[in-house]
């Protein structure tokens, strides 16, 4: 699961989760030798939307060079995504030859047509 809330660090409170704190988590992932891969650790919760998802891809590329896991609720996001890593590897060829993330498939997006 994604994270919502982290403790912030000036008042040790519980708070809603920003794009710098993706950054400094993925950046902390990235630099400990015995972490594979990393994922979206903590969601951008001011951006609980298709384009959240697209800049929290968009901060893993920029911030570690480790395989990603991507999970994502709208179908929209991931060709967007797709996109992104294909200009990223050099070609849809390079990506398909060499991947490095995987998407993870959540059934938030059923749940929420169901509970409506």
């Amino acid at each position: 699961m994604t994270a919502i809330k982290v403790y912030d660090e000036q008042t040790g409170e519980p708070r809603a989760s920003n794009r710098e704190d993706l950054v400094k988590i993925t950046q902390l992932v990235d630099a400990l030798p015995n972490i594979d891969s990393t994922c979206v650790t903590c969601k951008i919760v001011e951006q609980s939307d298709i384009h959240g998802e697209i800049e929290g891809f968009v901060v893993l590329a920029e911030h570690t060079s480790k395989p990603l896991e991507f999970l994502c609720e709208y179908a929209e996001s991931l060709g967007v995504v797709i996109e992104i890593a294909e200009t990223i590897r050099g070609g849809r060829e390079a990506l398909v030859e060499k991947p490095y993330f995987a998407h993870m498939v959540t059934p938030l997006p059923l749940l929420r047509r169901y509970t409506q």
